[in-house]
């Protein structure tokens, strides 16, 4: 996004000075209980948290996300077990906020469709192996054959792995969106007790010349630019020769030649063909670009000035708040 001049000299740069007065930010998909985060009065953006506590304008006033709120997975699980024909199933919930109000409302849902919910069983990453052992035998002893698993991935992995040591298969899997693609539980070993999980993926979508920007980073282009000389060494794997830069008697890393480029690289790093998580972000930074414009640029071309320019000192964080899109409140 190109923005004209601000005032009259000051160009759309200023937006950096102004971005820390509304925060960009994630703990994983619930924040709830971390009530520091919200004692200020800025703005805050997240772009994984999905809790569906979060929607309380009364206690997150200043809470917006770039993705949509638990609420709405609820749902969309409870349609699909319906849509299955499920009646009897199973359900293991991360013990914490998110995974606890995540299956309070699935359970609110389906139960409308006649569900019944045999079981709800809590794992957390930090629990002992015999906690998870103990969520083991639930599994085992109940005749259920569908269960959803409303938890993180970091949560989730440790039963994960039980279930595979023990070797139950059998079971028709549901994942929430916190693991439904993440990779740890995409392995061979893996799919034997997991493949054919079904769930719900965050939108993916492409960022508009993204490759081509990563593509070009050099530290040729601007030699004092931080972490790229790192970042070249281990893209490229040599040293740029810079000037006014002497490398070490002793390092002994291979010098580039100048003619290195990134353009080819087949690095996972240059695949933006799955970008989901990162184009929340993006569409964050843009929401707070959005709101800082409104307000800076108070008079639109051609028309005339309708509301009190504002300088940049004069900016509060409820303004940019006010004038956040409607659409990041839920």
């Amino acid at each position: 996004m190109e923005l004209q001049e601000v005032q009259g000299h000051q160009k759309a740069t200023v937006y950096v000075q102004m971005v820390q007065r509304a925060s960009l930010m994630t703990e994983g998909p619930c924040l709830c209980g971390n009530d520091r985060v919200f004692q200020q009065d800025n703005a805050t953006i997240s772009y994984f948290s999905t809790c569906a506590c979060l929607s309380d304008r009364t206690k997150y006033p200043t809470f917006f996300r770039t993705i949509p709120s638990d609420y709405f997975q609820a749902k969309a699980l409870a349609a699909l077990v319906k849509h299955f024909g499920w009646q009897w199933i199973g359900a293991i919930q991360s013990d914490n906020d998110y995974g606890r109000n995540g299956i309070l409302a699935f359970k609110e849902e389906v139960e409308k469709f006649g569900v019944c919910v045999a079981f709800v069983a809590s794992v957390l990453r930090t629990y002992t192996r015999d906690e998870f052992l103990e969520v083991v035998e639930i599994i085992k002893q109940s005749s259920v054959k569908v269960i959803l698993a409303f938890s993180v991935d970091g949560d989730f992995y440790p039963l994960m792995q039980e279930i595979v040591n023990q070797n139950i298969t059998g079971i028709q899997w549901i994942s929430c969106v916190a693991w439904i693609t993440s990779s740890r539980p995409s392995t061979p070993e893996m799919y034997r007790s997991f493949g054919g999980t079904v769930g719900f993926v965050m939108q993916k979508m492409a960022i508009p010349k993204l490759n081509h920007f990563l593509t070009s980073i050099s530290p040729y282009t601007d030699p004092n630019a931080p972490f790229v000389k790192d970042f070249w060494e281990i893209m490229v794997g040599c040293t740029p020769v810079l000037p006014g830069l002497h490398a070490a008697t002793e390092d002994t890393t291979k010098r580039c030649t100048g003619n290195e480029t990134l353009m080819n690289s087949e690095h996972d790093f240059f695949n933006v063909t799955e970008l989901r998580v990162t184009y929340n972000v993006y569409k964050a930074v843009y929401a707070i670009a959005h709101a800082l414009h409104q307000l800076v640029f108070c008079q639109p071309v051609g028309a005339q000035t309708v509301k009190r320019c504002l300088n940049l000192t004069d900016i509060q964080p409820k303004e940019v708040r006010n004038s956040a899109p409607e659409s990041y409140n839920r």
